[in-house]
């Protein structure tokens, strides 16, 4: 895990002396911050209702119950919806600043890089003129290298990460049509609880995520679009597919998208429908001990 979410959790251990406690706080304040910033992000180019509609639809999300555990992904969704609000909102140092803290809780983090200079990118054919400030959005590799220099102090080695990651998950990098072939062959070959766990929700989650980044590309803005792409590509490049719906969470471009369908009454009621069952089946199983992303 990177340091920034065990930091917070420990700071604020140091008063209420429960690190369990501390996480849950920690992850709940974060999620209602994700929760006010995508609301003021999707105001930007939309309708109150829509605003409304994607948060609620955030909130409810069949994975979404990781926003209020003690997992990573409140503080990371938080941190990545204000740095490109920020920029969006033509405060560039401030989008820099969230963007290092969000290279410090998630590794894809540095997506956020892409992301800014698609809409520094997008600004410039706007206004025709260079600006400094779009030199912020460099600044993830800040955070990132605040993580290297981490490992590097504690175990020797910058790149220890990936080492963990192969030995205790499974993980490393291959093409994405490898791990997706794998998943789909679950649903087909596994025993019943992964098949219907590891296959088929993997698999829906993953159909979603590149569903999504499609539409994204012809509907939102190319910074938002980037930003689900990239993260879909490198949730899908590993050899072993693991956790898609909970990585799916900080993809909020989708709670956008699902808000325009959910314009209709009919798609609203499905789609409530969907995240509510899901949610609640994704719950009971966790809360069971089972392995659920």
């Amino acid at each position: 895990m990177l340091p920034l979410y065990p930091f917070c959790v420990h700071a604020l251990a140091v008063i209420a002396r429960n690190y369990l406690i501390s996480a849950f706080v920690v992850s709940g304040v974060a999620a209602a911050v994700a929760a006010v910033l995508l609301y003021k992000l999707t105001r930007l180019d939309n309708s109150r209702a829509t605003a409304l509609k994607a948060v609620w639809l955030m909130l409810i999300f069949p994975s979404s119950f990781f926003l209020h555990i003690a997992y990573a992904e409140s503080l990371f969704l938080a941190l990545a919806i204000g740095c490109l609000y920020a920029a969006r909102s033509d405060r560039w140092m401030v989008s820099g600043i969230t963007g290092a803290l969000a290279a410090m809780t998630r590794i894809n983090g540095l997506i956020l890089i892409l992301a800014l200079a698609t809409e520094a990118i997008q600004q410039f054919i706007s206004s025709r003129k260079w600006r400094s400030q779009w030199l912020w959005a460099l600044a993830p590799l800040g955070g990132f290298a605040a993580y290297l220099f981490a490992n590097y102090t504690t175990t020797g080695d910058a790149l220890a990460f990936l080492s963990i990651q192969h030995e205790n998950w499974h993980k490393s990098l291959d093409w994405p049509w490898r791990a997706i072939h794998g998943s789909f062959d679950l649903i087909r070959f596994g025993r019943p609880n992964e098949a219907a766990i590891r296959g088929l929700e993997e698999s829906l989650f993953i159909v979603l995520g590149l569903a999504c980044s499609v539409a994204a590309w012809l509907t939102m803005r190319p910074a938002y679009a980037s930003w689900m792409t990239l993260n879909w590509i490198l949730f899908t490049s590993v050899g072993f597919i693991l956790c898609i719906p909970r990585y799916t969470l900080v993809m909020f471009p989708i709670y956008i998208l699902l808000a325009h369908i959910a314009r209709y009454r009919i798609c609203a009621a499905i789609i409530t429908t969907w995240c509510l069952l899901s949610s609640g089946l994704l719950i009971a199983l966790f809360v069971r001990g089972w392995w659920v992303s």
